[in-house]
């Protein structure tokens, strides 16, 4: 359990260490949605909505630093 515990504390600071807008466009893709869609539904470009996306990923890759 406390292994569980720690997974789910590591996790939480990961998601703590993206922008707001990176943790949206990284919820969006994880749903499926096309860069356009998150484009859309965030109110940005696709490519924007990519950045986003790429950074708050590379961001989570490297554990939160």
């Amino acid at each position: 359990m406390t292994s569980e515990l720690e997974a789910l504390i590591e996790a939480r600071e990961c998601l703590d260490c993206l922008t707001p807008r990176q943790r949206e466009a990284v919820r969006l893709r994880l749903q499926n949605h096309t860069f356009q869609e998150i484009g859309d539904i965030m109110g940005i470009s696709a490519p924007a909505a990519y950045y986003l996306y790429s950074r708050g990923a590379d961001k989570l890759n490297k554990g939160g630093s």
